[in-house]
């Protein structure tokens, strides 16, 4: 069985690697409003880029709930991905509160790092679903 035809190494493969470029991607837009800062290849930088890629981690993983535990209902990828993209972005959200910045901007920030987590846990859950599948014949593919 050829490697990149098994569901699960699809899916890890697309996960991680739009969550690494969606890293600097918004390592990039973080940079943008700043002007003779000393920004890339610094420990602000790579906690970015290490908090995109958590994400695509965690979707990776998620790949397997398709119901809620609770309610039973189905739980769709469009729904999964922003709330896991904006879930593990909170923790790098309350990072940013800690710049020398006014507090108006600081709450801005705070914000728009959540929602572009969301954003790019659609996107992340999009593609990975779309090429590594979900759900049964994902888990199923784990285990080989």
């Amino acid at each position: 069985m050829k490697l990149f035809s098994i569901p699960a190494v699809k899916r890890k493969l697309t996960s991680v690697v739009l969550g690494i470029g969606f890293g600097f991607l918004c390592a990039f837009f973080a940079t943008s409003s700043q002007t003779g800062v000393a920004f890339w290849w610094t420990t602000s930088m790579w906690g970015i880029v290490f908090n995109r890629f958590l994400i695509g981690i965690v979707i990776f993983f998620a790949g397997c709930w398709i119901r809620c535990p609770l309610t039973h209902l189905p739980v769709k990828w469009w729904f999964r991905g922003p709330i896991l993209g904006a879930l593990v972005s909170v923790d790098l959200a309350i990072w940013n509160l800690y710049a020398p910045l006014p507090a108006d901007k600081l709450m801005w920030i705070f914000w728009m790092t959540i929602l572009m987590g969301a954003i790019y846990g659609f996107f992340i859950d999009l593609a990975a679903t779309k090429i590594g599948g979900e759900g049964r014949k994902f888990s199923e593919s784990l285990e080989k």
